[in-house]
């Protein structure tokens, strides 16, 4: 049974919810993140929770590193998306942006719950073991 279809384009209500959602998500996944470092490496996780911006040249710099990774987890994230769609379909992705976000996308392609779901939780997936790996 194919159910109703949420139009984000038709209402800011979704939107919304799905910013809040994303919010949500970044501070328990950040948590988790941290909490593991503690574990695996207790003298990064020091560093990193112990950051020295002590001039305004320090600011800047961790203001740009965080645009920067910022734009590149952003490409990373669409990149593992393309990929899964790429390996189920055979067919280049088509990426984009959007206003204000990045899409990876199968024009004309149906793809059932299943399959979606893999491309849906691989960005989760992938990042997070190679974020695992790179400790």
């Amino acid at each position: 049974m194919i159910g109703p279809m949420i139009g984000l384009t038709r209402s800011p209500a979704p939107w919304l919810w799905l910013a809040l959602l994303s919010l949500a998500l970044l501070a328990l996944f950040g948590w988790a993140f941290l909490a593991a470092l503690q574990i695996l490496r207790p003298a990064l996780a020091g560093e990193i929770l112990r950051p020295t911006l002590s001039s305004p040249l320090h600011i800047i710099g961790f203001l740009l590193t965080l645009i920067l990774v910022s734009i590149l987890m952003v490409v990373v994230h669409e990149g593992f998306h393309g990929l899964v769609f790429w390996l189920i379909t055979g067919q280049r992705p088509v990426y984009g942006i959007k206003g204000l976000y990045a899409f990876a996308a199968m024009p004309g392609w149906y793809i059932a719950r299943n399959p979606y779901l893999v491309v849906a939780f691989a960005p989760f997936l992938g990042i997070t073991l190679a974020g695992f790996g790179l400790l």
